[in-house]
């Protein structure tokens, strides 16, 4: 006999259930999203940067040269805190500043060579964190936790459901 419409499928939970499961990944998202900011933010402290300073490297070094204004778009700050994340960069000789080619009256910040080097390190340091905390999964878990998160990133940022 054929399921009624207003019925749920097998595998779906009752909104108790639901509720319970809901909880129970929020409170593990939250968790492992504290462990690794703690984790990151100590990696990032034995080099002497923040994490958002950290996450500026990373920004410059995977989008390459920018204005200030378009880096605080990327790190997620206003372009004050932007600024001074520059030039506390600057003087550690990580990033520079310099004129847009097309446009000498725009100012483009640049990773040095010193900065991607120090990117490196902490990038290396995280991926062998990684590699320890993922051991304890198979490859097959990994993939499915991969894929989970991204289709729950996804319904959230396109605000699906």
């Amino acid at each position: 006999m054929d399921q009624p419409m207003h019925e749920k499928p097998a595998s779906a939970p009752d909104v108790a259930r639901g509720d319970e499961l809901a909880d129970e990944l929020d409170s593990t998202v939250v968790t492992l999203g504290r462990l690794f900011s703690a984790r990151h933010g100590e990696m990032c402290s034995e080099s002497g940067l923040s994490a958002s300073q950290m996450l500026t490297l990373r920004v410059l070094g995977e989008a390459g040269p920018m204005k200030i204004s378009d880096l605080a778009m990327h790190v997620g700050v206003k372009a004050p805190a932007a600024s001074a994340m520059v030039d506390a960069l600057d003087k550690r000789g990580h990033i520079r500043r310099e004129a847009d080619v097309d446009d000498r009256r725009v100012t483009l910040v640049r990773l040095t060579d010193e900065g991607a080097a120090e990117l490196a390190a902490v990038e290396a340091e995280r991926r062998e964190h990684m590699r320890r905390y993922l051991s304890v999964l198979s490859e097959d878990d990994v993939s499915a936790l991969i894929r989970i998160h991204r289709k729950l990133i996804d319904a959230m940022t396109s605000d699906r459901i």
